[in-house]
């Protein structure tokens, strides 16, 4: 078993008005293409002696956010519900959190304390209606 990331686009988000392409009128509103990153466990067995695959989502995170401490936490916390409801040896749980890691790595409880305190000192500077 191995841990096999995905790269899958997500639905376009309006990101506003820019300076228009040529061929394109100074209103028309701009789409960009988001990204989504997925990790997937990959288990390779054989069926009537072909290879095949079989896959199960462990977590995903958007593109750009892998070094944000909120976010990261609340990937964290679905793969850690993910991984315990499969069955599969703590070797490769093991593995495959030291794979993810790689990538986005967990982040510390200082980094995610003092994420969430600027988190509410912004909100509390955005005036009440």
């Amino acid at each position: 078993m191995y841990v096999r990331w995905k790269l899958v686009p997500r639905k376009a988000q309006y990101r506003g008005k820019r300076r228009p392409v040529e061929g394109q009128s100074w209103d028309a509103p701009v789409y960009e293409p988001s990204w989504l990153r997925v990790a997937v466990l990959v288990a390779a067995y054989r069926h009537e002696g072909k290879p095949r695959q079989r896959t199960h989502y462990l977590c995903s995170i958007r593109e750009g956010d892998e070094r944000d401490p909120t976010q990261s936490s609340r990937m964290w916390e679905a793969l850690e519900q993910r991984l315990n409801g499969l069955d599969i040896t703590d070797g490769v749980r093991i593995a495959a959190k030291l794979t993810i890691n790689a990538e986005v790595p967990r982040p510390s409880p200082e980094a995610i304390k003092q994420a969430n305190a600027e988190r509410a000192k912004t909100l509390r500077a955005i005036p009440r209606m």
